[in-house]
């Protein structure tokens, strides 16, 4: 089990108010000073180091600390849904097609021949109260023409694209992805120094000494 779990002592308050109210000032980054200050406690900063360093003060700031982390790994996760539904959501489902009646210009029904009233057929954005709560989520704004029809604007999905390709690292540059030699394994490592000095006409000997140390 974690040291983290939530049935842990950890996860319960510290019996000292002082040590309890230390412990979630320091979980909300602030300074051992400071969050000593906050507490009631007067001492100075070497003496806070001691007793944030004391076990059951350390596990209980890390547990503090953890539930912040897990909140914005929710919060993230919830953004990221949110993305990739505004990025492949069907458009046609904010829609329908609908009779309506035929009028002139004064609003009366122009009928037909057989004195029925004569109809055509429209595709209009749907009621509000027909869509489900997360497609209402996803309208952006809505505007009205001078009849009095509704414009849906949804969320753009070229804003959801944008924003997921920061999310998963997308919008490195190729150059930037290619110069982080620190996820290199030894063989591309070696393969890109050669690349380089081929490029630049020299010859480059590998040479491995044993340490000094």
């Amino acid at each position: 089990m974690s040291e983290l779990a939530p049935d842990n002592a950890a996860a319960k308050p510290l019996k000292h108010p002082k040590y309890e109210i230390f412990a979630r000032q320091r979980a909300l980054n602030q300074s051992p000073l400071i969050a000593g200050q906050i507490a009631g406690l007067n001492y100075d900063r070497r003496n806070l180091f001691r007793i944030e360093k004391k076990p059951a003060i350390a596990a209980r700031i890390a547990w503090l600390s953890r539930q912040d982390e897990e909140a914005l790994r929710e919060k993230r996760n919830r953004l990221e849904q949110f993305l990739w539904e505004g990025l492949y959501v069907d458009r046609a489902e904010f829609y329908e097609t609908v009779e309506i009646p035929i009028t002139d210009r004064n609003g009366n029904a122009v009928l037909k021949r057989n004195g029925e009233p004569a109809t055509k057929t429209i595709t209009q954005p749907k009621p509000l109260e027909k869509l489900t709560d997360q497609q209402r989520q996803l309208i952006e704004s809505i505007t009205y023409t001078e009849s009095g029809k509704p414009n849906l604007k949804l969320v753009s999905k070229e804003y959801c694209h944008r924003e997921l390709r920061k999310m998963i690292g997308g919008d490195a540059q190729p150059e930037q992805r290619a110069n982080d030699v620190s996820r290199y394994t030894d063989a591309e490592l070696l393969a890109e120094l050669d690349r380089l000095a081929n490029e630049l006409r020299i010859k480059t000997t590998l040479m491995i000494e044993p340490s000094d140390e």
